[in-house]
């Protein structure tokens, strides 16, 4: 991730306890101090929150309760994401669906997933 300038303007998006029993809500939060391991942004209420530099995970000894995005498309990217792998997931079901699925659709699947490792394997140079 990009080190964040002070004055930058991220998104807060709550997880964790405290997204426990809540809706997650994504929340405008600016960078007021960046040094060589962490960072902090404040929220519009002034309150200072820590974060570390390479994940932009909140730092605590805890359970963090927020983790920050560049952009508001950024965490909608991920929640797409996550929601399609979780159709996915339950489309195919823990005895897997495949009896669901033409011969042909299996084997365009099974090409997509080809071509993605092999994307990962040309990427990280492993065989």
């Amino acid at each position: 991730m990009k080190k964040p300038t002070v004055g930058q303007m991220l998104f807060s998006l709550n997880v964790g306890n405290a997204a426990r029993n809540r809706d997650q809500v994504l929340t405008p939060v600016t960078v007021t101090k960046v040094g060589r391991k962490y960072f902090y942004a404040a929220t519009h209420r002034g309150r200072e929150i820590k974060y570390e530099l390479g994940t932009w995970v909140e730092s605590t000894n805890y359970c963090a309760n927020s983790i920050l995005y560049l952009t508001k498309q950024a965490w909608l990217d991920v929640k797409e994401k996550n929601e399609l792998t979780q159709k996915i997931k339950e489309y195919f079901g823990p005895y897997g669906g495949s009896h669901k699925l033409t011969l042909i659709k299996l084997q365009q699947i099974d090409e997509i997933i080809l071509n993605d490792e092999s994307r990962v394997k040309a990427n990280f140079g492993t065989s």
